[in-house]
């Protein structure tokens, strides 16, 4: 694992990504400004003069009237205060929603090096799966990573809630050293009481690391079936025995209706089961509504075998 960014690196990291977003495609904007300003000055050659001014202005105008960049800029410059001010969480956010609105390679790449650790993972996992899904058009697809990213924010909420409460406990047990006689009994049983809440949280967070494996499965499998129906579709038109084109078709279709049922019976139980688990706050309602989505899995393969 490479070394943390320290502040004053992010910062200048930060800056000098706003100095490329400003600066990007510099000498191709300062030609395409050139050009119309000569055809401009073309035309009224009494006043060639103005070609300098024009071209300056142009090339002002196409930076400045861009808002997505212009956004970004200024998403990047609150990000730039909460480093100041040591709330890397919230400027990683800031970061991300910059990165969402123009897909810097440059943005992307310090992503990486500040959430390259397991506290700010599920951030920059959360950012590609936002990406991805702003650009895809399969329906299907769409699905599978709705479902991957609202668990991915139930993971990263849970982590979150985990840590609040190992630090609270630790913070008990420190008190509970010097603590008089007459409060070590309570002090005991809140840590207690906190100890069943982060066994609770730990049980969660597993929980949904399994979910996202198992998200990453079917996607897996989506594609492989696509592939495998893109090659039926293609052995279809070379294909002049052994069965008849409608047998085939049969086939083929009875496949593929098996996956998507399955497919959309599955994300159906895992998004129900997923905001259940979120909500619960005893271990053993956990425990049921786990067994419970492992036996709707089941019976969900059951049924496509």
């Amino acid at each position: 694992m490479n070394k943390p960014l320290r502040k004053k690196e992010i910062i200048e990291q930060i800056s000098l990504i706003q100095k490329y977003i400003i600066s990007e495609n510099i000498f191709l904007k300062l030609i395409l400004s050139t050009i119309v300003s000569l055809i401009f000055a073309f035309f009224i050659k009494k006043y060639v003069w103005t070609i300098p001014i024009l071209v300056w202005l142009i090339f002002k105008l196409r930076i400045e009237f861009n808002p997505k960049k212009i956004k970004a800029i200024k998403l990047l410059d609150k990000a730039k205060k909460y480093v100041k001010s040591n709330q890397l969480e919230q400027a990683i956010m800031l970061i991300i929603q910059a990165n969402n609105l123009i897909n810097s390679l440059q943005i992307t790449e310090l992503l990486k090096k500040l959430t390259n650790n397991d506290k700010f993972q599920e951030l920059y996992e959360i950012q590609i799966i936002q990406q991805k899904l702003n650009s895809i058009k399969d329906p299907k697809l769409k699905q599978i990573f709705t479902e991957l990213l609202n668990v991915l924010n139930f993971i990263y909420q849970h982590k979150q809630q985990l840590s609040q409460l190992e630090q609270k406990q630790s913070q008990l047990k420190t008190e509970l050293i010097n603590a008089p006689e007459t409060y070590k009994d309570e002090l005991n049983q809140l840590i207690t009481r906190y100890d069943n809440l982060i066994k609770l949280e730990k049980s969660k967070i597993e929980f949904y690391l399994q979910l996202k494996d198992e998200l990453n499965q079917l996607y897996k499998n989506y594609i492989y079936q696509n592939k495998i129906q893109q090659e039926y579709e293609f052995l279809n038109q070379l294909e002049s025995s052994y069965l008849s084109n409608s047998i085939k078709e049969d086939i083929e279709a009875d496949s593929k209706t098996d996956f998507v049922d399955y497919q959309n019976a599955y994300l159906k139980a895992l998004a129900e089961t997923a905001n259940q688990v979120n909500s619960t706050q005893n271990q053993d309602l956990f425990e049921e509504i786990r067994n419970n989505f492992k036996q709707k899995k089941q019976q969900l393969l059951n049924n496509q075998n």
